[in-house]
């Protein structure tokens, strides 16, 4: 029974075990979930913010190309310009420099910091922000321009080319009857862009990383130093922060220095950097909640060449974390007084059911739990061929001990002589019981004659040997004990009493021959 409680026990404790660890995995992936979406509110807030501020230029600059570009006079300086020679091509510019001079300082304090015109072949006819620097061909290094000249549509996309400056572009073929007059680009820097962000999500960092791969050549009017490898990767650049307002506060802020480190050692990151796409990291860091925010820009050629990143601290992640520790902890005491409670119970149960199998008196088996192992040793007995061997001993004039030392005395006699017989037993197989008032019996599975008469002798002689006084015994002047042997192979077919019948039977030729002896 000590065996199926310990069984007991140890399946209670793996199931209070298994059932923390399922806590423990449900919080965790609880946390991710909804730290996750926490995160894609951030995500969705920047792309938001990012494509109003796109599109408001976007009608912008369809309003300006309807009004103020699409005219005759302005279509007629393109028409000469474009097959001016280089005398005349100074004059034309100089023409539509003070057409839209007026017009172009607004459109600076509107964002539309740079605006060019391009003569049908690409070559930039104006720049209006450097209108001394033209005649380049710019198709070279303006992706969004050279796809407009392609498809002779309308493009826009982000690039960082000519100046290097990074800046989302709007580029529309002049076209009119069919006839291709040339090509007018408005652009708006990136620093226009992040104002905007930062004016609409005014509670984070933000700065831009543009792909090494795909950064253009730097040409002679660009310092080679315009761009540096960002802190998180090796791979993206980021404006020198030396020349850069942008990347100068974005790097320096505290935000920025407590982040970046860590975000520079997550592979995974590394990896989603290459894959482009828009996501968001959740992450805690020294007891503060933050959430970066990677929104990849493609290019009009659909690869992604610069990602917005934004830093922000996320209180409620904080709070988050510690509702689902509350939770947890809550959940774990619970199982934890449940497996207490159960511990109890099944504890109740054992000391319950041992008490029903354990006699009142010497603390060894009773008769009732004898009986119970005798049964199934006769089986087992029986299945396996193996003898099984009963010894059955009861104490000599144990009646007179009794009556002249009293009952207090007899008691404690009982208690010595059952310990007495439990320590002569080896084998955890083997098993004593009080059988009656001063009546012990022994079962000896896997044991025959031999064997049961050499355990006899043996308990005879540890009771001899403890030389209890018994004034009253006519054999000795100490306490005495006599044996009954009987050894058999089980027959599962017969009963098993018919084994105790036969060692009681022989307990009764002990004492017939003197007591103080074992019969077999």
């Amino acid at each position: 029974m000590a065996s199926h409680y310990q069984r007991s026990l140890l399946l209670l404790y793996s199931t209070a075990l298994v059932c923390l660890g399922l806590i423990l995995l449900f919080i965790h992936q609880q946390y991710q979930n909804e730290s996750q979406q926490i995160a894609q509110q951030y995500n969705i807030a920047l792309d938001v913010a990012y494509r109003s501020t796109l599109d408001m230029y976007r009608l912008d600059v369809e309003t300006r190309l309807e009004t103020q570009v699409m005219q005759s006079d302005i279509l007629s300086l393109l028409e000469k310009a474009s097959n001016a020679d280089s005398e005349t091509l100074p004059i034309l510019r100089g023409q539509l420099y003070r057409q839209f001079h007026r017009e172009y300082q607004r459109m600076r304090r509107n964002g539309l910091s740079h605006f060019y015109f391009y003569l049908p072949d690409g070559t930039t006819l104006l720049r209006f922000h450097s209108p001394t620097i033209a005649g380049d061909n710019a198709e070279k290094t303006n992706p969004v321009l050279q796809l407009a000249h392609q498809h002779k549509k309308p493009q826009s996309g982000f690039s960082t080319s000519q100046m290097l400056t990074p800046a989302f572009r709007y580029v529309h073929p002049i076209i009119q009857n069919g006839h291709h007059y040339g090509t007018v680009e408005f652009s708006v820097p990136f620093d226009v862009i992040h104002k905007n962000i930062v004016w609409l999500l005014p509670d984070g960092d933000y700065t831009l990383l543009i792909s090494a791969k795909h950064q253009d050549v730097a040409t002679e009017m660009v310092p080679r130093d315009k761009f540096i490898p960002s802190p998180l990767s090796e791979h993206w650049l980021l404006e020198n922060p030396n020349i850069s307002r942008i990347s100068r506060n974005f790097i320096h802020s505290e935000l920025s220095r407590s982040i970046l480190p860590i975000l520079a050692k997550d592979r995974a990151l590394q990896a989603r950097l290459q894959n482009g796409g828009a996501f968001s990291i959740p992450l805690l860091h020294q007891g503060v909640g933050y959430i970066v925010t990677m929104y990849g820009i493609q290019s009009p050629r659909d690869e992604t060449v610069a990602w917005i990143i934004g830093l922000s601290e996320a209180p409620s992640l904080k709070r988050l974390q510690q509702n689902l520790v509350s939770y947890g902890l809550l959940s774990a005491i619970l199982i934890i007084l449940l497996a207490i409670t159960v511990h109890t119970v099944l504890r109740q149960r054992h000391q319950l059911h041992a008490l029903s199998h354990l006699d009142g008196l010497t603390g060894i088996a009773n008769r009732r739990a004898f009986d119970a192992t005798l049964e199934k040793e006769w089986q087992r007995g029986g299945r396996a061929r193996e003898p099984l061997a009963i010894l059955l001993m009861d104490i000599d004039f144990f009646k007179q001990y009794n009556d002249h030392y009293g009952h207090p005395a007899g008691d404690k006699c009982l208690r010595q002589v059952a310990q007495t017989i439990t320590d002569q037993l080896t084998r955890s197989s083997d098993m004593v019981a009080r059988y009656g008032g001063e009546e012990f019996i022994c079962l000896l599975p896997d044991t025959d004659k031999e064997g049961a008469m050499h355990m006899a002798e043996k308990i005879r002689q540890a009771i001899t040997d403890e030389r209890i006084p018994h004034e009253k015994s006519t054999i000795a002047s100490h306490l005495t004990i006599s044996i009954g042997v009987a050894s058999a192979i089980p027959n599962p077919t017969q009963p098993p009493s018919r084994l105790v019948r036969q060692a009681d039977r022989q307990l009764y030729a002990a004492k017939e021959v003197g007591r103080n002896c074992v019969s077999t």
